[in-house]
């Protein structure tokens, strides 16, 4: 997912990215992760895609971060200092809630999509002080959150291209102060087989134990 978002937003002009992971290519991402070919199996995430994206579009800067990003202070480091925040990373578990509460304190909206079984899920977006956070729309009790956490399972490569193209014009349109508020305070359920698109709204929890006490300060 975060290889075919980047390939889109470097194609489209954006002028700095930073793009973190710790892995190295596999065969097995070749299905679906755009970025890389056969020969850069066992290299570096992060080197050959940083590479890729210079050549898709030269002017734009690349700054990399190969470390483990699994503490909320790993992820501030990477994310101080930028426009929006994208969530493509599947480990560890709680990273969504991690990455709320950089988005949060930082004042950065933020969108990130995964993968359960067939389905792809996509947000919600967070825009700090206006709309609920990841922690408001999911809890204990949330049903997508407790399966999405008993799931492992490959994801299928036309599903990533379409929720990747998804998450691209989020960003996109934010950039050029074009932001929708489709993805405000809901998530986005695409199922592969009826290409349908299934909204799960989730309200603003005012008593919610992260961005409650934040709301309205951004507004």
């Amino acid at each position: 997912l975060g290889s075919n978002v980047a390939c889109t937003l470097a194609g489209a002009g954006v002028g700095e990215l930073r793009i973190a992971d710790y892995d190295i290519v596999d065969e097995s991402n070749l299905n679906r992760q755009v970025l890389y070919r056969e020969p850069d199996v066992a290299s570096m995430k992060v080197e050959v895609a940083a590479r890729s994206l210079k050549q898709i579009n030269s002017l734009c800067s690349v700054v990399t971060t190969s470390g483990y990003l699994g503490d909320c202070q790993s992820i501030e480091k990477v994310c101080t200092g930028t426009n929006f925040i994208v969530r493509a990373a599947d480990t560890p578990i709680n990273f969504p809630y991690l990455v709320n509460e950089v988005s949060l304190k930082l004042n950065i909206p933020t969108i990130g999509a995964g993968f359960i079984e067939r389905f792809g899920v996509l947000g919600p977006v967070v825009i700090p002080g206006q709309t609920s956070c990841f922690a408001c729309f999911n809890n204990e009790n949330n049903e997508i959150d407790v399966h999405r956490s008993n799931f492992i399972g490959p994801a299928f490569g036309p599903v990533v291209s379409v929720v990747a193209g998804l998450i691209s014009q989020e960003v996109i349109l934010h950039l050029l102060g074009l932001t929708s508020s489709y993805f405000a305070n809901c998530m986005l359920i695409y199922d592969p087989l009826s290409l349908g698109f299934y909204k799960v709204d989730r309200p603003i929890d005012p008593q919610c134990p992260i961005c409650g006490n934040r709301r309205g300060e951004n507004t």
